[in-house]
């Protein structure tokens, strides 16, 4: 086994999205050739790590199967001084790949117990949100613009790596070692995509602020604010001619506007009695003064007043009074009105239902 130490002068983090401090925390990868622990060897691991004005890398490769052992001793050990453990879809595979291992070598391994963040599965759910079609780590270090020199993969450096213990030259070393250096390293960059995760649940901490309303002939424009700052601008489509617009810190939300007549249907219909001929219901202390022929009971379908006006869509009844165009309709609007989206939290609300909606939704 050789290991390998690399110093890297500070590089923007996002530490300030990991939850815990980032001196506490170790990133880790590793390399292997193939998906079984009883099949296949693992070959490498790398780490990376705060050290002082910077970030240090440590990388152990193996030269033979049989410094698997090694591998993961010098890795236990370094874990051991950290609390966090962060990688990249370790959950399923890195960590239960090498715990199995130092089971079948009769070595401790603590690291398959202590607390970790998998980045693969904190950032899945943004997937639609920012239209990625996989969710691999290269495919998301791509969105964010970050750039790799290594062009290979771990299926690409399985013959590298045989052909390495066979006695290769040290550009395969160098081979082996870009991919998981550029892998440890990118994980950093990563952690920028949290600022989506805070637009998406928006906490008082964090919260997105209201800037301006306006109306044209056939839509509504609703204007916003939010930090964190996004690292990437992100446009989608809601569908039914909606798009949102995600800048750095500012947004934009484009609907259609509803022009024309809609029903607002009391919920106490038993209170009510229904007027056929005004087509509408009034409430029973009112339509006591009307005569019985031209009155009955309202019922659930017909406890409603109309109501002319400009709409927008509500994927659920946030804002009130919630109209519909007839009772089994499952479309719901509110009256278009920069007043409803004064309030953060509201507006806020508002975004997250037609993020969540059925169709399009992005969650």
């Amino acid at each position: 086994m050789i290991t390998r130490e690399r110093f890297l002068p500070d590089f923007e983090t996002y530490e300030a999205c990991l939850g815990y401090p980032a001196s506490e925390s170790l990133f880790f990868d590793i390399e292997t050739t193939g998906f079984s622990p009883d099949s296949s060897f693992l070959y490498l691991i790398g780490v990376l790590r705060r050290a002082k004005n910077g970030w240090l890398v440590t990388q152990w490769l193996g030269q033979s199967p049989q410094d698997e052992a090694l591998i993961l001793r010098e890795f236990s050990k370094a874990a051991a001084g950290c609390s966090h453990l962060i990688h990249f879809n370790g959950t399923t595979f890195d960590l239960p790949y090498l715990k199995k291992k130092a089971e079948h070598l009769g070595i401790p391994f603590a690291p398959a117990s202590m607390e970790s963040l998998d980045l693969y599965q904190r950032f899945r759910p943004l997937q639609k949100l920012l239209s990625l079609e996989r969710m691999n780590q290269t495919s998301l270090e791509a969105f964010l613009g970050v750039g790799r020199t290594d062009k290979m993969d771990g299926k690409k450096l399985i013959p590298v790596c045989k052909e390495y213990m066979a006695g290769g030259s040290s550009q395969l070393e160098r081979l082996l070692l870009l991919h998981n250096l550029e892998d440890v390293t990118g994980m950093t960059a990563l952690l920028s995509l949290s600022a989506y995760l805070k637009f998406l649940e928006a906490s008082p901490a964090d919260p997105v602020a209201f800037s301006s309303f306006s109306l044209t002939e056939k839509n509504a424009r609703i204007v916003f604010s939010y930090a964190p700052a996004l690292p990437q601008p992100v446009e989608k489509n809601l569908g039914q001619s909606g798009t949102l617009q995600l800048d750095f810190t500012r947004g934009a939300l484009t609907l259609p506007l509803f022009q024309g007549e809609l029903l607002y249907f009391f919920p106490d219909y038993k209170n009510y009695y229904y007027l056929p001929l005004e087509d509408q219901a009034v409430h029973k202390s009112v339509a006591s003064y009307v005569d019985k022929k031209y009155r009955r009971p309202a019922t659930a379908a017909t406890c409603y007043i109309r109501k002319k006006g400009v709409f927008l869509p509500q994927p659920r009844p946030l804002f009130a009074p919630d109209y519909r165009k007839d009772f089994a309709a499952r479309e719901h609007y509110f009256e278009a009105e920069e007043s409803a989206f004064l309030d953060s939290g509201a507006l806020h609300a508002y975004l997250a239902s037609l993020l969540t909606a059925g169709g399009p939704g992005l969650l």
